[in-house]
């Protein structure tokens, strides 16, 4: 076994067995690969090719990796370009038999001179088409008679009278959708004016002013 038992400034000593070992003794225990430094270079470049060999295979893997995303990221790019491409597809899909009803309405309104029967073609096709607008999720907004609703209505005249509430809608120039619960289009709406119930909103205020001041 050895100890170490002494350290000066030029060497390194140290006992075995009771003895004092030698440089090269020394050198031998403590560094027994230096006897072979060719066999000792040989397994240093053993080491370094299978360290080399371990990172080329985790760059392949790394590449490859990066390939794999890159070609996910194109899939997606294509699939979310078709997606909107074809979104409409089933809503046109819906509206192809009314065009076939139109077209059949207007072959038959060359060859009848009855109105009639041109008024119930025309009906039949407003009725179906309202029918798959509801089915969509397309609803009509019931306005007339109702207060006026900045979030469902556009107002784009106003009358004046005393007959209805001021604010109330009174005629419907064009019809608002629903689309489920989003505004597809706001109504164009009429709406009533009442400048008295104006007035008298108006001048409350300066009415208990004034008695106020009269206290």
């Amino acid at each position: 076994m050895i100890s170490w038992w002494g350290l000066n400034w030029t060497r390194l000593r140290c006992v075995s067995g009771g003895r004092i070992l030698a440089e090269e003794e020394l050198q031998d225990a403590l560094f027994p690969d230096f006897n072979n430094p060719e066999q000792e270079l040989d397994r240093l470049k053993l080491e370094l090719e299978e360290k080399d060999r371990a990172y080329q295979e985790l760059e392949h893997q790394l590449k490859r990796l990066a390939a794999d995303f890159e070609n996910y990221r194109r899939r997606q790019a294509i699939e979310r370009e078709e997606l909107t491409k074809y979104a409409g597809c089933k809503v046109i899909e819906g509206f192809l038999p009314m065009i076939d009803n139109f077209e059949r309405a207007i072959q038959a309104g060359r060859s009848t001179q009855d109105p009639s029967k041109i008024q119930q073609g025309v009906e039949l096709i407003y009725r179906q088409m309202a029918d798959f607008l509801m089915k969509s999720g397309v609803k009509p907004l019931a306005c007339v008679g109702k207060p006026f609703d900045p979030n469902l209505h556009e107002a784009v005249s106003a009358v004046t009278t005393s007959e209805h509430a001021d604010q109330t809608v009174l005629y419907e120039l064009e019809r608002g959708y629903l689309f489920f619960d989003r505004i597809l289009r706001y109504a164009k709406v009429q709406v009533a004016h009442n400048p008295e119930d104006f007035v008298i909103r108006e001048a409350e205020p300066q009415n208990t002013s004034a008695e106020e001041k009269e206290e």
